[in-house]
């Protein structure tokens, strides 16, 4: 199944250099990753990942932030199932 994870880091999305904001992307590419501003001003990294479930989910996200962000502090993670990202984000009607 899909599932898509929401994860804000703790680092103010303002004060990033354009090259940190290269090098924030590229890990997630291959997630179809997305970086985005969160509610609290933060980087939001989004990515979508084939798991069994929403533990699998993490699992993955846990070790993509110890291979890639280990210097960034991870403040939360929302996982759900993709139907229901693209459903509550109004994405569906691009994909469906």
């Amino acid at each position: 199944m899909e599932y898509n994870a929401m994860i804000e880091l703790d680092v103010y999305i303002d004060r990033l250099t354009d090259d940190e904001t290269v090098a924030l992307l590229e890990p997630i590419g291959p997630h179809h990753g997305a970086l985005g501003r969160s509610d609290t001003g933060r980087v939001q990294l989004t990515i979508t990942v084939d798991a069994l479930d929403a533990i699998d989910t993490l699992r993955i996200v846990h070790d993509l932030m110890q291979a890639s962000y280990a210097s960034y502090r991870v403040n939360s993670v929302d996982v759900m199932l993709t139907s229901m990202f693209d459903a509550i984000y109004g994405l569906g009607h691009y994909f469906g």
